[in-house]
C-alpha cells in the first residue's frame, strides 16, 4: 500500500537531500515534533484537483505574529470540505516549509490507507479526542513529556529519518501505535474513525 503522503512530500524535494545516514542510536519519534491541530478551514488548491490547502491550528496563536499553518494535502478523494472542518488532526509540525504546486506547506498531514474489498482506497486522517486542544504534543503512552517539557524542535530534514518514524507507525483496531506504543494526546488514544488496519503516512 502506498504512503500517499509522504510520497507526496519526497516528490516535491521535501524529503530529499544528501545527509549522513540516522545513527542507530537516535529514536526518529524524539527528533519529529507531532502536534494536534484543529482544521479551521478548507480550500481547494486553484493549481491541483487532488489537493486541499488547509488552515490549521497548532496552539500558536497565542503568538500575536503567528497564524495558523497552512497544509496543503491530497485529500479531495477522500473527504469533503464540511467532513474536514473542525477534525482534531495530527501535524508533523517540524518539516521544512515547501511549495506544493506553488503554495507553501508548513507541515504534514498524517493519515492511514487501506484496500478496500472493491480494489479502491480508504484514507482516513488520524484524529485526537475532543479533550486534546490545538497544540498538545502526540506522546507515546507512558511519557511523562509536556507541551512545556518538549518545547518546539528543530526542523527534520533527512529523508531516512521521516521514512524511519513513518516506518514505525502501525495501526491495529484503529488505535495507532509507533514500535508497538499507543500514541496519544489529550489523554486518550490517536485513532482513525473507522479504518480498523492500514499503512500510515
Amino acid at each position: 500500500m502506498p504512503r500517499i503522503f509522504v510520497q507526496q512530500y519526497r516528490s516535491k524535494g521535501i524529503l530529499a537531500g544528501n545527509e549522513t545516514a540516522t545513527a542507530s542510536d537516535i529514536d526518529p519519534f524524539d527528533k519529529v515534533d507531532l502536534r494536534v491541530g484543529v482544521i479551521e478551514r478548507v480550500g481547494r488548491h486553484e493549481a491541483a484537483d487532488s489537493l486541499y490547502v488547509l488552515s490549521i491550528d497548532l496552539g500558536e496563536k497565542q503568538d500575536e505574529a503567528a497564524a495558523p499553518r497552512t497544509v496543503v494535502s491530497g485529500l479531495v478523494s477522500y473527504y469533503s470540505q464540511e467532513q474536514l472542518e473542525g477534525k482534531r488532526v495530527v501535524v508533523l509540525a517540524n518539516m521544512k516549509a515547501r511549495k506544493l504546486r506553488g503554495i507553501t506547506s508548513q507541515g504534514m498531514l498524517l493519515a492511514a490507507s487501506s484496500a478496500g474489498a472493491n480494489g479502491g482506497i480508504s484514507v482516513e486522517v488520524l484524529e485526537a479526542c475532543m479533550a486534546a486542544r490545538a497544540g498538545d504534543p502526540v506522546t507515546l503512552l507512558g511519557s511523562n513529556d509536556t507541551t512545556e517539557s518538549l518545547g518546539k524542535k528543530a526542523p527534520v530534514k533527512r529523508q531516512r529519518m521521516i521514512d524511519a518514524f513513518i516506518e514505525g507507525l502501525s495501526l491495529d483496531s484503529r488505535v495507532v501505535s509507533y514500535r508497538g506504543k499507543q500514541l496519544m494526546a489529550g489523554g486518550e488514544a490517536i485513532a482513525t474513525q473507522s479504518l480498523q488496519t492500514g499503512v500510515i503516512g
